[in-house]
């Protein structure tokens, strides 16, 4: 998303050093950077630009995913070693000074409580703001999701032809559709929601966010898109991963099976072809099948013996008990703390 002709030049300045600084994974500067343009936006427009607010959104959740990788627990400080007692009772202290000495190890006590609890004040400080960090994203993407739905709905979607762009590589701004533009911008806010929904497990709403995405993407571009094929992969592992909805395996096994689909199309004209990537890919589909018919099998037997085996084979295709994932693939995913329900108070401002 490129600096728009209307901007001011302080805009265009504010813009150039956050896309340097992004460039350069500097992602805490490149947050000021935005966010300091997303402010002087709305203070002179009266209202949020959707395209500012998702540059700073990328680089809030760049931010957020680079730190999360540093935030780890604290290393305990070394305890003090306790001093061993005399076994022999040689020393004899008057009662003054056993007083005095019990005194002590009593503040000492109180001193290491307070310094355990600072650090863990300290810590849980370090887990919400990373937390936070999610949430923030979250809120402004949803916003700018918004805003992007609403431009949609104003602009006449006209007799346009599928697939709208000729290739992945086209530049939706070189169009002459507004409409076009702007569902490519769409699309790329539920990327990043579904991205935000994977990187804190939350793998029920990256389901939702990266349909939607495949559906859009499946509107802009042809089949064998290298994005269209990214997004239905994205798909299927949030599908694999979001074992407490019913049919969930199977949306895996679909998804892939539209990734595979994409790519092979895309190699039929694609010079660079990756013949590993293409193995893999089949290797996992292979895998999940597998998976998802040692499922199957499971909940044929849980039926068999609830019911007995004669009423089992007409009831097990109407009930879906939960069954637990049987291919462990949690190393594809990078694992983050769900953001809880704190308040955020870090927001780009808006209109009133």
């Amino acid at each position: 998303m490129s600096a728009d002709s209307t901007y001011s030049e302080d805009l265009k300045k504010l813009l150039q050093k956050g896309a340097e600084a992004f460039a350069e994974k500097r992602y805490e500067k490149s947050v000021e950077y935005y966010s300091e343009a997303c402010e002087k936006s709305n203070l002179l427009t009266g209202k949020d630009d959707p395209d500012l607010l998702f540059l700073y959104a990328k680089s809030l959740f760049e931010n957020a995913v680079s730190n999360s990788g540093v935030l780890g627990g604290q290393i305990n400080k070394e305890e003090k070693p306790e001093e061993a007692e005399d076994p022999s009772g040689m020393f004899q202290f008057n009662e003054q000074l056993a007083e005095n000495e019990e005194e002590e190890e009593e503040q000492e006590e109180e001193q290491e409580e307070e310094e355990q609890e600072d650090d863990e004040k300290e810590q849980e400080e370090d887990e919400g703001e990373e937390q936070t960090d999610f949430e923030v994203t979250w809120e402004i993407l949803d916003l700018t999701r918004t805003l992007y739905e609403e431009k949609l709905e104003q602009l006449d979607s006209g007799d346009y032809a599928t697939p709208l762009l000729a290739s992945d590589k086209q530049d939706a701004e070189e169009t002459s559709s507004p409409y076009v533009v702007i569902k490519k911008k769409l699309s790329d806010v539920y990327d990043l929601l579904g991205e935000i929904s994977l990187e804190t497990e939350n793998f029920s709403q990256a389901v939702q966010d990266l349909t939607t995405l495949t559906k859009l993407r499946a509107e802009l571009y042809p089949l064998g898109s290298r994005l269209i094929s990214e997004a239905y992969y994205k798909l299927s592992l949030a599908s694999e991963f979001n074992t407490g909805e019913a049919g969930s395996s199977a949306l895996a096994v679909k998804a892939m099976e539209k990734a595979l689909e994409s790519l092979r199309e895309n190699y039929k004209t694609d010079q660079d072809r990756d013949e590993s990537l293409l193995q893999e890919m089949e290797q996992r589909l292979e895998d999940l099948k597998k998976g998802d018919a040692a499922i199957q099998e499971e909940k044929k037997k849980i039926m068999m013996g609830i019911l007995g085996e004669s009423d089992a084979t007409e009831t097990v295709s109407k009930t879906v008990p939960k069954a637990a994932p049987v291919n462990d693939l949690t190393g594809m995913v990078k694992k983050r703390k769900q953001p809880g329900s704190k308040v955020v108070n870090k927001k780009v401002k808006t209109s009133k």
